[in-house]
């Protein structure tokens, strides 16, 4: 079968959840999760369901890339964004809970990375412009928020509590989730309209200032302070399935349906 533009990433992801797995690494959790959503975006673009799929690849590949990156670099232990960091952090210890660790990666990624590459793209020579980015920065939203319903059940799999909640009709995960999502594409949308104009030491200084607001955000989500904490701890202790389990449940969503 001919390799399509997304298959390069694809796999690039798929060889950080099998090392991830192999170790027990938490941060395979956000990464199976991820690599389901660029398999959907791949998917979505072979139905025909984007008006420019090459440019649609491009920009996953780009959007990707920055993730991909922060991992190689975390593993060098090279610096990476203060918002991969808390993230790449908060997989090194045992209380953050699954639906934590998925919320703080989205909050990096979404919150930081999205609206850097919208800008970067838009303002290249020869760049489509910010105005024409808006309808691919939309449909990579519009990708994940219709896996919520998926990650809420896989989630829920994973954390008997929280699935417990969801029975109970709270839907605790898919509203945490949902908020996440919204606020990150708010946050990245404002940053690309600023980025777009800037250049140089004025565009990484705009950065590094975004960079610590999106850190900030995900610091609230793995450390959200003594009360909510409190709550927290029994939702953790009652995931019991190992890291691996953890990414097999997540990387068996369905990115098709």
């Amino acid at each position: 079968m001919p390799q399509t533009p997304f298959d390069g990433t694809v796999d690039a992801m798929a060889e950080v959840v099998a090392r991830a797995r192999k170790s027990g690494d938490r941060i395979g959790e956000f990464a199976s999760m991820y690599s389901v959503v660029t398999r959907r975006v791949r998917y979505l673009a072979e139905q025909g369901k984007f008006s420019d799929p090459d440019r649609m690849a491009s920009f996953v590949e780009k959007f990707a890339a920055r993730y991909l990156d922060a991992i190689s670099a975390a593993a060098a232990g090279l610096p990476v964004t203060q918002s991969w960091s808390v993230t790449f952090a908060a997989a090194r210890q045992w209380r953050p809970s699954v639906l934590q660790h998925l919320l703080a990666g989205m909050t990096a990624h979404i919150g930081l990375d999205l609206g850097i590459v919208a800008a970067e793209i838009a303002s290249a020579p020869g760049g489509p412009g910010l105005p024409a980015m808006r309808p691919d920065f939309d449909s990579i939203n519009s990708v994940l928020s219709s896996l919520v319903p998926r990650v809420e059940a896989a989630v829920g799999d994973l954390s008997p509590a929280i699935g417990l909640l969801d029975k109970a009709g709270g839907s605790a995960d898919a509203l945490a989730v949902s908020k996440v999502i919204a606020a990150a594409r708010d946050v990245a949308w404002h940053s690309a309209t600023e980025l777009t104009p800037l250049n140089g030491g004025a565009r990484i200084a705009a950065i590094n200032r975004i960079d610590r607001e999106v850190a900030e955000m995900g610091h609230a989500i793995v450390h959200p302070g003594p009360l909510l904490s409190s709550v927290l701890v029994p939702i953790r202790i009652a995931e019991r399935r190992s890291v691996a389990d953890a990414i097999d449940v997540l990387g068996a969503i369905d990115p098709t349906g």
